[in-house]
Order: C-alpha cells, then structure tokens, then sequence
C-alpha cells in the first residue's frame, strides 16, 4: 500500500495498492491462413473468411462450409425422387410395351393393354394363356436390368460379379433397344434413334436418379 504525505502537515493518505494489468493474450495472426480468394463475383460465398491454422488446406474448409449450408430440406429431394420415380415408371412401361410388341411381331397401334393393367391381370390370375410369354419377356427385361444396375453399385468383390453384371447389363439394354427401335420404325431412322437413346436414359438413368433423391434426403435428415 502507497502512502503520500502532505509537505503542509495534513496526516498522510493511504492509497490501495496498484493493480498490475495482465497481459492480454494476442493472437498470433502468423498461425492463421486465409483462403483464396473466389473468382467468382456471384458466388454467394465470396465474402466469406474462414480461419485455420496451418496444415489445413483452404479449399477443403471452405468445400467443408459450402456442404454445410448448399443444400435444401429433406422435403424437396423427397419430391424430386417422386417424380424422377414417376418418370422412370412411365419410361419403363412403354418399354414394357415396345418388348412385347417386337416379341409378338406387332407395332404399338396394336396393342390394346397398358403394362400396369397387365401387370395386375397376372398377379390377379386373369391374364390370357397366350400373353404370358410376351408378358414374361417384356416385365422380365425390365426387372433383370433393375438388378443388374443394382450388382455394379456393389463392392467389386468378387471382381467376377461385377463384370458379370456388367455383361448381363449391356445384353438386356441390346434386348431393349432391340424392341424399342422395332417398334418406332414408323418415325424413320433418326425418330428411331432418338427414341431409342432417350428411352434408354429413362429407364436406366433416371432410375438411379430417384434412388440418389431418396438417399440423400435421408442424409441430410439425419444430419
């Protein structure tokens, strides 16, 4: 404790002890590393600064922040998984169709049945004798190929499994294309092509699509 003394002879004052300031902790700026710059004036991100210490790669923590926010409620890729599953069910039924009609030899003006209404009549039991084969034919493509695509998804082990998928795949979409450029003849060579490609797309790609949907609306409600 200080003590100050008058020179006029007034009784000496005591003063409290000085308290010394601590050292206020700095941060040392040398450790921090600032991220590049974007290029892109739209991005919504540009103006974003993300400390980190060193070691860390800038474009991994700002690729960590994008995933964070860039994406939608769990809702909208349930929506869009319905209605890439809805394409993709009406794809496969007209190439349901198109089998059929090039197994039995007809063009589609000629088929007076729906592949969901056949469906039900075979698993009801009212499907004719003499539609059965067609009815295996076109329905068996579509479900063998459904579980090929699902054997290249999977790990490669056993490595043959893979390649056989792989086989049965490029065979039940020469099956397909077959019938589904059989039976669009009557658009000329390049109406035939285009069917065939965007129909090939339908079933095979969009497919995939939906399950994509499905699955990452289910990651990103469980985040």
């Amino acid at each position: 404790m200080g003590r100050i003394t008058s020179t006029g002879g007034a009784s000496p004052v005591d003063l409290p002890p000085l308290k010394r300031r601590k050292k206020q902790e700095t941060l040392d700026t040398r450790d921090l590393i600032m991220p590049e710059e974007l290029e892109d004036d739209d991005d919504p991100l540009a103006d974003v600064v993300i400390p980190h210490k060193k070691g860390t790669s800038s474009m991994s923590v700002v690729g960590s922040r994008v995933h964070k926010i860039a994406h939608w409620p769990p809702l909208v890729y349930v929506a869009l998984g319905v209605v890439l599953a809805a394409i993709w069910a009406l794809g496969t039924s007209v190439q349901v169709l198109t089998s059929e009609a090039w197994i039995m030899g007809k063009s589609m003006k000629d088929i007076g049945f729906t592949a969901f209404g056949q469906l039900f009549d075979a698993c009801s039991g009212h499907l004719s004798s003499d539609m059965w084969i067609p009815f295996i034919f076109g329905w068996g493509v579509q479900l063998a190929l459904v579980v090929a695509s699902i054997g290249i998804e999977l790990p490669r082990d056993p490595e043959w499994r893979y390649w056989l998928a792989w086989g049965a795949i490029l065979g039940l979409i020469a099956v397909n294309s077959c019938g589904d450029f059989a039976s669009s003849a009557q658009y000329g060579f390049w109406g035939q092509a285009g069917f065939t490609l965007v129909i090939f797309f339908v079933t095979f790609c969009v497919g995939l699509f939906a399950i994509m949907a499905f699955k990452h609306a289910w990651t990103v409600m469980h985040r």
